[in-house]
């Protein structure tokens, strides 16, 4: 290692200061972590080594970044294959750290020191945290005996309610981050600063070996989510001008739910973002190929065939204005044989600009996103509410434009406007693109409230389901506007007050530029083809 006083008067650090070799051979993973952590105290900027190729295997614990690093020039192989990195799988590489660690009050604290603290959906204060907070806040709760989002179908599972707001000094929530549900009792709080020094990490070439422990113990199932990746936590933060590539996925086959001939499933292993943003504000990602994985199959008792699987490479969860700009993902974008490349969970002020990705795929909620000069390849998932905003995007890929996800109940407590946009509709045969079109019926917005099982009807997903409050679509190009509706059928039942929770229908739909559409092209749907229509 280089004296520290010779690193501090340069102003900068550089991996091979702590013996990094480079040779794409050595393990560097002990070098830059040591560089980092020296230019994390000094608060100096680090900047890779010129051509060199750095490889990273084995590592129990995340490289930490505190600040500004350039990886311009370097190479990073990421080698996820072998049992011993398997037990570390949950582990980050590099953990984009804020400088505060965030303050947290369990149940028991909350209950002495803001008694019968509660939220209000809407509410646009809180007044017990009046006074409580240093500045401007991000601030997530929980009320961890409500379950939400609670998956209908096959693929099973469940989220305990969290909601994240941008909170004032004097406890008034931002108008951008409104409050989502309502919080008969708050069990854990979570505040986070938003006031970091800003940091920008750039450049590199990153490659991951992808992890093969499930072919190498007989295709088991060993679902856990890798994790081997760059998780920011920290705000102000810029990701940009990067590229991942993946190496020794495995082949699976499209066919029969992607079964070999021994029976068994050809499964590849998940990740869950190689860019993850986590409980942050205000950053972004600009410029980064990013690449999608291979879509596999999964047996899950639930479902009498396996369900479709895949991982992504960008993930942005209880998050406040990210912003992703010029993303790409690596592979034709209607080719399902691929997933990803984009998922959100509870994030709040989403903007993707000028991004061509698979899929949008909304898990747990958004609220608030504009999508703007995007091309998306095999779906818009939407779930949350709000205010989404598709402007001057195309949707290449299938019969729906905009699909809610029934799986979730199909619910967007918000608006919804579309403006500028193309619908292509190109089908695929056995998840390859074709050039054919749906030529016999479009859905503007497929509705998947899932009315065709009788316990979906009285499934409770933890909240009250809405069709889009208002929807309002302007000079949108479609392939066969005559055979195009804008909602998919629903029976009247879905709207029924002898439901526990009726779906609550769309209030107003406004046409601008172009034809009306049929509101639904199937007569005997009387709710639906009630809702008033507006011609501008």
């Amino acid at each position: 290692m280089k004296a520290s006083e010779e690193i501090i008067a340069r102003g900068y650090v550089k991996y091979s200061d702590f013996g990094a070799v480079g040779n794409g051979v050595a393990d560097d993973y002990s070098a830059l972590a040591e560089a980092h952590k020296f230019a994390n105290e000094h608060r100096l900027p680090v900047v890779a080594d010129e051509g060199a190729v750095y490889y990273i295997h084995v590592f129990e614990e995340p490289i930490e970044i505190k600040t500004s690093t350039d990886f311009t020039g370097a190479k990073f192989i990421i080698d996820d294959t072998g049992s011993e990195v398997f037990c570390h799988y949950n582990v980050p590489l590099f953990l984009v750290e804020r400088d505060t660690a965030p303050t947290v009050y369990d149940r028991e604290e909350i209950n002495a020191l803001f008694p019968g603290a509660s939220i209000a959906e809407g509410a646009s204060q809180i007044p017990w945290l009046k006074g409580k907070l240093g500045g401007k806040c991000l601030v997530r709760f929980y009320n961890e005996d409500h379950l939400d989002f609670v998956r209908f179908g096959g693929n099973v599972n469940t989220s305990k309610r969290s909601d994240c707001l941008l909170v004032n000094p004097d406890g008034s929530v931002d108008e951008s981050t409104p409050i989502a549900f309502d919080f008969d009792q708050v069990t854990k709080i979570e505040i986070f600063s938003t006031d970091d020094e800003p940091i920008t990490i750039q450049g590199g070439y990153f490659e991951t070996i992808v992890c093969r422990v499930v072919e190498e113990t007989g295709f088991e199932n060993k679902w856990c989510g890798y994790n081997r990746k760059f998780k920011i936590k920290r705000p102000n933060t810029t990701l940009r001008d990067m590229t991942h590539r993946l190496v020794g996925e495995p082949d699976i086959p499209n066919e029969g739910y992607g079964r070999g001939e021994d029976g068994k499933l050809r499964q590849s292993y998940p990740y869950y973002g190689f860019v993850f943003f986590y409980n942050t504000y205000n950053s972004q990602a600009i410029n980064l190929a990013l690449n999608a994985h291979t879509t596999y199959y999964e047996d899950k008792p639930t479902a009498s065939n396996p369900i479709a699987m895949g991982s992504y490479d960008l993930v942005i969860e209880y998050s406040s204005h990210v912003r992703c700009e010029g993303i790409t993902n690596g592979v034709p974008l209607r080719d399902t044989r691929y997933w990803g490349i984009m998922s959100s969970n509870g994030a709040k002020n989403l903007e993707l600009v000028n991004c061509s990705m698979s899929r949008f795929d909304a898990h747990c909620g958004f609220w608030n996103a504009r999508l703007i000069g995007c091309t998306f390849g095999q779906t818009i998932n939407v779930i949350g509410g709000g205010r989404l905003e598709i402007i001057d995007t195309v949707r290449e890929g299938s019969s729906y434009f905009i699909v809610l996800r029934g799986d979730y109940g199909a619910t967007f407590n918000g608006d919804i406007l579309i403006k500028n946009c193309k619908h292509l509709g190109y089908k695929t045969y056995r998840g390859t693109p074709t050039d054919r079109k749906h030529e016999n019926g479009m859905v503007l917005i497929y509705s998947g409230f899932p009315h065709g099982d009788e316990r979906a009807l009285n499934w409770d997903f933890g909240y009250t389901c809405y069709m889009p409050r208002s929807l309002y679509i302007e000079n949108l190009e479609l392939p066969f506007p005559e055979v195009t509706g804008v909602y998919s059928p629903l029976p009247d039942i879905c709207f029924s007050d002898s439901l526990p929770r009726p779906y609550v229908k769309t209030g107003q739909i406004t046409f601008k530029g172009m034809e009306p559409l049929a509101i639904c092209r199937h007569e005997e749907c009387t709710e639906l083809n009630s809702i008033p229509v507006t011609v501008e």
